[in-house]
């Protein structure tokens, strides 16, 4: 159960469609707007203007990240000192209490020339311009702030384990979620994984589902689970083969789609190579299986190639079965194609020239087997306690019973540190876990745990809001900031939570630190008072350095006075004011306390109402505390703050509280709120897949979460209990529109007869056409302007309007409509200085790839338009060390992950 908030509602008042603009969303009681053409200033402002809005300011770090993702270029943001050099000032007239600057090497500086900012949208910081070149800008309209709001995830699949022979389809229920946004609007979609009900091989690997929630109010999170279905052990078919991907099994035989192209006759003497052969397709089941785990044209086992006609099998086996295509420009059987393909749309079978080169499918039989029985066994798991840390060695034990080639077993290690690593005593288990192989093609796994605990030793609180512990050390904690910031706010910040930027006395120290952090931190040491005078924020005297001399990582310079922590070798360099970064604060923990901390939160709320109700409360708190007086801090961490209006759902709220005193004492109390509704009438609160808009003249509304076209709309509103929306007059219309916020399915449509319009389910005589209605397009749809007509193909795919009578409802389960299918590839892998990133997209979109190191640091991002089909796209990796990277491949409806090696 996942509960997310937003400090302000929406205000109906303020538009959400402008010409010449694109929508870029809504956050805090403002709306944001992309200008489509670019321009040079002063020409954003004046347009701004003429709609009664200002250029973008910026006043947050979470605004700037928020809107680092609408722009896919660079643009104007309203951010100048054209009037008073050095002066900056906001377009708006908002106070400037946020920068974010660019410190790029190509960057121009803010001089007499350069008064006007700009935004980039790959790392979200900001630079200056002259303002003579065009480029796009962004507007942004104050639309109030209504009272925050919450969007809480109510129910949400479990991770999905399953063993069986090849594979099985699984199936799960969607997932649930309420808002408190007094207008709703409640959007759940699968923007990742196979949907509900779909094909899973049986691979062993995990599958990530992910969904996304968002609301009429700018609430917005997503959750994921994982689909595992392990392979039964059908005989000797290794699990993985060098230069392909493992598939599946069927009936007794293992599959593998080769990761390279090349021609018919290469792939099947690679296939041979590798003790299999190009796969033959005895049946429909078997065709269906491998078209299930295929999403480009593949060579498979059929050919003609030694006898024009006579089609055979590579591996001798007879023709029993054929899926022969139409298809006239996929590749008919002629004198000059001899070589099987099958057709990923359909699974149907077409034929290539023998110059064709495809990725290909090999198959082997993997009956037979071996009685080898292999053994594995890891440590118990290890917990230990220690004042800061402590470096730990072990070893696990395997054997096999398998005689081929002596009683050769590889043991890999494929989670956690190596044996000898260094465990920080911070409490938290660390899972350790082995993968062993023998030659019989026998694999094992074993994990075990490793937990250093913190010796106790003083009054450092065991946790700080918005920093990670990172352990202790010679009788001192240490807390990684969770965001980033220059090195003189993050001082006063450490200052503020009792600590300060760390302080290293010693070797041991320094190594202690790095081994505790993944990317360059603020440390305690500039030279800001006196320029070369280098000293420590809390006055330590500097006997111990460890300056690096790397030339690019920051010399001490009269520009460059702060200090940072280079995490690859523990040496020290410097920052310049405006870089932002992670932060070290450092607390001295002698002392402790006997003091005592009470927190009591009220008892579990339970009550009812028609709708909902609006709520408040306190909890009480006292300590014993004597440090500057007896003050606690309490800070609500979870659930909506008091005077929040909840929906009456039946579903149970949690509300948690945390309290610190001056002594460093911490408690939590937590306890729920639960409203449920009133019966009224037969129209159910909800319908698994859609979004209740409400009740009119006894009949209720429901908007789909998912798009569908008007056929597949008609069969999903019956799976609900409905009809697609019969609209019988004008209020009932402005009813429907004033609900909507994008176009619509409704029942209307002339498919029977064209011109001759009916309604789904029912009749009406109210008609509010406003678009043409042809030949080709005969499926009704609303606009969300001004609630009228129009008629589109039967492929396009939009939400959808279910309506039911509220006498007799009787809504059911929906049905998930698949998503459309994507392929990725990477290669080569390794790599030396380029990846290159191959798809298969279904249409026409805007992806994101963003590269992450091993520690989950983001290292390289890129936006990319790609075309419907196959295309391509290559990044310079040439300057990342070696190591193993992640590219996270996303899109507004897909993401896929991908690992790749850089030597």
């Amino acid at each position: 159960r996942v509960a997310v908030a937003s400090t302000g509602g929406i205000n109906t008042t303020c538009r959400i469609a402008l010409w010449d603009f694109k929508f870029a969303g809504q956050r805090d009681g403002h709306k944001y707007f992309i200008y489509k053409f670019t321009k040079t200033y002063p020409e954003p402002v004046a347009i701004a203007a003429s709609y009664g809005a200002k250029l973008l300011s910026i006043e947050t770090q979470a605004e700037n990240d928020f809107l680092r993702y609408q722009f896919a270029d660079a643009g104007f943001i309203g951010l100048n000192d054209e009037a008073s050099e050095g002066n900056l000032v906001w377009e708006s007239g908002a106070p400037v209490t946020f920068t974010s600057f660019d410190d790029c090497s190509w960057c121009l500086p803010n001089n007499e020339t350069n008064d006007y900012a700009e935004f980039h949208p790959w790392n979200g910081k900001w630079s200056f311009t002259d303002g003579t070149v065009p480029q796009f800008f962004m507007m942004e309209f104050d639309c109030g702030n209504p009272p925050p709001t919450s969007l809480t995830v109510t129910s949400f699949p479990s991770d999905i384990q399953m063993t069986v022979a090849d594979g099985t389809n699984v199936s799960w229920d969607l997932p649930t979620a309420t808002t408190t946004c007094p207008t709703g609007g409640v959007t759940i979609t699968q923007i990742s994984g196979p949907s509900s009900g779909s094909y899973f091989p049986a691979t062993g690997n995990p599958v990530t589902i992910t969904y996304s929630f968002s609301d009429d109010c700018g609430n917005s999170t997503s959750q994921s689970f994982t689909v595992t279905i392990t392979p039964e052990s059908t005989g000797g078919c290794p699990p993985t083969i060098a230069g392909f991907t493992a598939l599946g099994e069927y009936n007794g035989h293992k599959y593998f789609l080769s990761n390279t192209e090349d021609t018919w006759m290469n792939n099947q003497a690679l296939a041979e190579a590798n003790g299999g052969y190009l796969a033959v397709i005895n049946d429909a089941a078997e065709n269906a299986f491998i078209q299930n785990l295929i999403s480009e044209m593949v060579h498979f086992g059929l050919n003609d190639g030694t006898s024009e006609g006579v089609l055979a099998w590579v591996n001798g086996d007879p023709v029993s079965y054929t899926h022969l295509s139409t298809c006239t420009w996929c590749g008919l059987n002629d004198a000059d194609h001899d070589y099987g393909i099958m057709l990923p749309w359909n699974g149907e079978w077409s034929f290539d020239h023998q110059w064709a080169a495809r990725k290909m499918i090999m198959e082997m039989d993997c009956q037979g087997g071996n009685n080898a029985v292999l053994t594995a066994t890891c440590p118990q798991n290890i917990v230990r306690t220690e004042v800061d840390g402590v470096g730990l060695t072990w070893a696990p034990s395997y054997s096999t019973t398998c005689t081929i080639d002596g009683d050769q077993v590889i043991a890999t290690q494929i989670a956690g540190p190596p044996p000898g690593s260094y465990f920080v005593a911070n409490g938290q288990p660390v899972t350790i876990t082995y993968q062993f192989t023998d030659d019989c093609n026998n694999v094992e796994t074993c994990s075990f745990t490793i937990t250093v605990n913190p010796e106790t030793s003083g009054g450092c609180p065991p946790s700080i809001n918005g920093f990670t512990a990172l352990g202790m050390y010679n009788g001192h904690k240490y807390y990684l900031s969770d965001g980033v910031d220059n090195w003189l706010n993050n001082n006063a910040l450490a200052q503020s939570n009792g600590g300060y930027l760390t302080v290293i006395n010693d070797a041991a120290e320094n190594t202690f630190l790095q081994n505790a952090v993944s990317e360059i931190v603020h440390i305690g040491y500039s030279d800001e008072a006196n320029e070369g005078q280098v000293v420590w924020v809390n006055g330590d005297p500097m006997n111990y350095t460890n300056f690096s001399d790397c030339d690019w990582c920051g010399l001490n310079t009269p520009t460059n006075d702060y200090g940072v922590f280079l995490f690859w070798d523990g040496r020290w360099s410097f920052d310049h004011p405006w870089a932002a970064r992670k932060m070290i604060m450092e607390m001295d923990c002698q002392g402790g306390n006997n003091a005592v901390l009470t927190a009591t939160c009220p008892q579990n709320i339970v009550t009812t109402a028609v709708d909902g109700t609006g709520l408040t409360w306190a909890p009480s708190y006292s300590t014993t505390c004597t440090i500057d007086g007896d003050q606690v801090i309490a800070t609500q961490i979870a659930g909506p703050p008091p005077g929040s209006y909840f929906v009456a759902d039946g579903q149970p709220v949690t509300i948690t509280y945390q309290f610190t005193d001056d002594c460093n004492n911490v408690e939590t109390c937590s306890f729920t709120i639960t409203v449920n509704p009133e019966t009224s009438g037969g129209c159910p609160p909800v319908i698994s897949g859609f979004s209740k808009l409400g009740e009119y003249n006894g009949h209720g509304y429901y908007l789909s979460e998912d798009i569908a076209n008007w056929n597949q709309a008609v069969t999903l509103a019956q799976n609900a209990g409905g009809y697609l929306t019969t609209i019988n007059d004008a209020a009932e219309n402005n009813y429907i529109l004033g609900q909507i916020n994008d176009y619509v399915l409704i029942g209307l449509n002339d498919a029977a007869q064209e011109g001759q319009l009916t309604w789904q389910s029912g009749t009406s005589s109210y008609d509010n056409l406003d678009g043409s209605n042809t030949i080709e397009n005969d499926y009704g749809v609303m606009n969300f302007w001004n609630g009228g007509w129009s008629m589109v193909n039967q492929w396009v795919a939009k939400q959808y309007v279910v309506e039911m009578s509220c006498a007799a409802a009787q809504p059911s389960a929906t049905v998930p409509r698949a998503k459309e299918s994507h392929f990725y590839a990477l290669y080569p892998n390794p790599a030396d200085d380029l990846i290159t990133i191959r798809l298969i997209s279904p249409m026409e979109q805007a992806l994101s790839l963003r590269v992450y190191d091993f520690m989950g640091q983001e290292v390289l991002a890129q936006k990319a338009t790609f075309p419907k089909g196959p295309s391509e796209i290559s990044l310079d990796i040439a300057h990342l060390p070696a190591g193993q990277y992640f590219v996270k491949v996303n899109g507004s409806r897909y993401e896929d992950i991908l690992r790749f090696v850089k030597e």
